[in-house]
């Protein structure tokens, strides 16, 4: 049977917010870190340009303009190179709702991906091929694609195959209680070799609390990242504490389990976790919301009666995990840097992130600055 979601994304009020009095920690070390603004750009466009991803040989931004329903792509600077509109009737155009676009890593070009179809363009944005699939979940997103398309190169190099309905931060699996979960799988790919969709990652009930579990109705949200050069996929999920590795290449086979142990994560503050993030092959970032009580929420909104939580960077904490000796240590989200909107992470260590919007100026342009990690000077 399936199932049909449509959703507008709008940027959702959360209630509670962490202390704007932390300082750096170091969880098992004395090293402390910061994270540092090494380098900034504006996009002097009068819309918001949403980035979806980052081609590392080419040093370009793929970014879409939601108002003019266009496809933009800026330099490493922000300097625009082209943009595009497709949709409507032509044969390259799309007449559907996307979820997903991104760059053809691997091969020049782009894809972009509906509820029900991957299309894949080459560098002047010509149709090569139109893949169509039937997902059990089908996603309409009506503020246009909101992701980089999951999808992964086989190990052949020639074939890939990408995630159909599942995406990073937000879920659209709903359970019920009396459902056996354990047998319930949440990831739906498809294959281009086997020109099918496949089904596989089941439900591992240790990432879970008992009210989770518990309700009438259990609706999962994965948070993740998919490294596509390693073939790992990076799992956790919003409300827990282990961050799982998994193994695309040989059927999403768990190769270890890492314990998050936050900061400050209450389940009474709706504390959640946000992003996951990997900067090189033995960093993971975790981004989190921290929590607050409802009291202290409204002293801050008493002062303040636009006042809003979930855009306040002192809510949202940044976790480090070494994947190689598993220590952590947190660091305080940048307080210029939005941290509901769009993050990337570069293979050379560094994090994108957008800047918050002057409220008292109005601005034309998208600003956005990258951020790398760096030890404390003594």
């Amino acid at each position: 049977m399936r199932r049909l979601l449509f959703l507008i994304l709008l940027p959702g009020v959360i209630t509670s917010c962490g202390s704007n009095q932390r300082s750096e920690n170091l969880f098992g070390g004395d090293v402390m870190y910061d994270i540092v603004k090494v380098d900034s750009f504006d996009i002097p466009r009068e819309n918001a340009v949403r980035i979806l991803d980052f081609n590392e040989s080419k040093r370009n931004y793929l970014g879409y303009d939601v108002i003019n329903e266009e496809f933009v792509v800026l330099d490493y600077q922000g300097k625009e190179l082209n943009s595009i509109k497709l949709q409507g009737e032509g044969p390259d155009e799309y007449n559907s709702l996307l979820t997903a676009a991104s760059f053809s890593q691997d091969e020049e070009g782009y894809f972009l991906q509906s509820a029900g179809e991957l299309i894949k363009y080459d560098t002047d944005w010509h149709v090569i091929e139109r893949i169509k699939f039937s997902p059990k979940i089908s996603v309409f997103l009506y503020s246009g694609p909101r992701f980089k398309v999951p999808y992964f190169m086989g190990e052949n190099g020639t074939d890939f195959s990408f995630f159909a309905s599942f995406f990073s931060g937000f879920s659209f699996h709903q359970f019920e209680k009396n459902e056996v979960l354990q047998e319930q799988k949440l990831l739906e790919y498809y294959s281009t070799s086997a020109k099918d969709l496949k089904s596989d990652l089941s439900l591992d009930m240790e990432y879970f609390n008992d009210s989770e579990l518990e309700a009438q109705y259990f609706r999962p949200i994965q948070i993740f990242h998919l490294d596509q050069e390693e073939g790992l996929l990076y799992l956790t999920f919003k409300n827990s504490s282990i961050l799982g590795i998994y193994d695309i290449f040989n059927g999403f086979e768990l190769v270890s389990k890492i314990s998050l142990d936050h900061e400050s994560f209450l389940a009474s503050n709706q504390a959640r976790n946000v992003g996951v993030y990997k900067l090189d092959k033995h960093t993971i970032v975790l981004v989190y919301f921290m929590g607050k009580s409802e009291g202290e929420i409204q002293n801050l909104m008493d002062s303040n009666p636009d006042y809003l939580a979930h855009k306040d960077p002192a809510c949202y904490s940044i976790m480090v995990v070494s994947l190689e000796g598993q220590e952590r240590f947190e660091i305080a989200f940048p307080e210029e840097a939005e941290p509901h909107s769009e993050i990337l992470s570069f293979r050379d260590g560094k994090l994108l992130m957008r800047i918050r919007e002057s409220v008292e100026v109005e601005q034309d342009y998208s600003r956005y600055a990258i951020y790398e990690l760096r030890r404390q000077e003594d």
